[in-house]
């Protein structure tokens, strides 16, 4: 889980890599320090081969490990605020309750750190330290890119919780998985075709393109980085690459998940077609425009339904309206309970939140929906699932559905469906401005 601070707002927000990248217990057992020590040393390699040389930066971040369920912490160093003890090689502690246990870059005891939730992908074989060395780099770099002047925005691309954002999108993910394996002719034929369906869907939906470019400059740019540092062969990045598209053609929730597949790709096709195109991406460039520029210019005259038809698009356009029904209940009860009905509001003022981006849903204007979520603020810790949350469009607060027993003045650990908020001293609930609904207030 990565965090930015969206510009204008005092707010944190850290994302999930992926499942292939967090592949985690069911049942979180305590850190293996001397585990921990190996993993450490696995970083540390990847930092050093890699010397700066990708983006003109060496990954200079902490590693810490952290076990979400018990909050431990295990690092590679200590801190100057006397949160962790030395034990032999490693420093122990607890995570501060103010932080998140999740894979990002953040700051605390003094320290800039790069958490990883434990454990990372497990096993000795090839694949496995691969695995781990794609996200060690992906987690190491957003430690360094605040530097590299590619900010973390967290661009909401709602549009692709939409049937037809997702149509093109995931014709323009298996037209990218295409090019992937092939050359010449049939190479470039595929990425026109994967520029085609970007722009049909871009059309459609006229802010897309910089919110797409945003995504793919942030989690995009991390999901790539960590792909050529994982020490495969070109081969196998080139497997790899095609399988995180396979996982954005069948995700479920794309809005905030689709930059770590065709980041990846992006990425790799450059390498090939524009020596160079790091830089312009760090000067403001997205990757998807920097593939068209490189790229002949293409005569046909074929529109996009007639091209889509080869990678599936009647079959992908049938199950998207499917899954549009599904989605149209769904938000159909979403709005009664969050919208609606009467609910407990959240201020944001020092938010930091801790989310599965795969676990995402667009409520429209009302905002985004989280399904499992932890979010620490001034006024406490709040931990839900089961889309219990609505958090507004400006991130100015969240909301959660309000109990009928709950009244104003409570304090301490308030429970509801699907939520806990444990408030801290000095905070309680009082009456909010529209009857019913109850605000956090210190």
């Amino acid at each position: 889980m990565h965090s930015f601070v969206r510009a204008g707002l005092p707010t944190a927000i850290l994302f999930s890599t992926g499942a292939a990248l967090l592949a985690q217990s069911a049942a979180p057992a305590p850190i293996d320090t001397a585990l921990a020590r190996r993993y450490f040393d696995e970083a540390a390699e990847v930092a050093r081969l890699d010397g700066g040389k990708l983006w003109g930066i060496p990954f200079d971040g902490t590693l810490i490990f952290g076990d979400q369920a018990t909050r431990t912490v295990v690092a590679a160093r200590g801190d100057t605020g006397g949160v962790l003890r030395r034990a032999g090689s490693v420093w122990i502690g607890t995570m501060p309750s103010n932080q998140n246990v999740a894979n990002t870059a953040a700051e605390w005891g003094g320290v800039r750190w790069t958490t990883v939730r434990w454990p990372p992908p497990p096993g000795d074989d090839p694949e496995a330290r691969a695995l781990r060395a794609e996200l060690f780099a992906h987690e190491l770099w957003h430690g360094i890119q605040a530097r590299l002047g590619l900010p973390m925005d967290d661009a909401p691309n709602a549009h692709l919780d939409e049937r037809e954002g997702r149509i093109w999108l995931r014709l323009e993910a298996r037209a990218l998985h295409f090019a992937l394996g092939a050359d010449g002719e049939e190479r470039r034929t595929a990425l026109h075709d994967a520029l085609r369906f970007r722009a049909e869907r871009q059309v459609r939906f006229p802010d897309a393109g910089e919110a797409e470019r945003k995504l793919e400059r942030h989690e995009g740019m991390a999901g790539y980085t960590g792909l050529r540092l994982s020490g495969r062969d070109d081969t196998s990045m080139r497997a790899r690459a095609r399988a995180l598209l396979d996982e954005v053609d069948g995700g479920v929730h794309l809005a905030r998940s689709f930059a770590y597949g065709t980041g990846p790709a992006y990425g790799l096709l450059l390498d090939d077609l524009a020596p160079g195109w790091r830089r312009r991406v760090i000067a403001g460039a997205g990757p998807a425009e920097l593939l068209r520029e490189s790229l002949p210019r293409d005569e046909r005259t074929a529109d996009a339904v007639a091209r889509g038809a080869r990678y599936g698009h009647e079959p992908i356009a049938l199950a998207e309206m499917l899954r549009e029904r599904e989605r149209d209940a769904r938000r159909a009860e979403l709005t009664a309970r969050l919208v609606d009905g009467a609910v407990v509001r959240l201020p944001f003022e020092q938010m930091q939140m801790q989310l599965d981006p795969q676990n995402v849903e667009p409520l429209g204007a009302a905002g985004t929906v989280y399904r499992a979520i932890r979010i620490s603020d001034r006024w406490g810790v709040l931990e839900a699932t089961d889309g219990a949350v609505l958090l507004a469009p400006d991130f100015s607060h969240a909301v959660v559905a309000k109990p009928a027993r709950l009244e104003a003045g409570a304090s301490g650990v308030v429970r509801g469906d699907g939520w806990t908020l444990t408030l801290a001293d000095g905070y309680r609930l009082r009456e909010g401005q529209r009857a019913g609904d109850l605000n956090v207030v210190r």
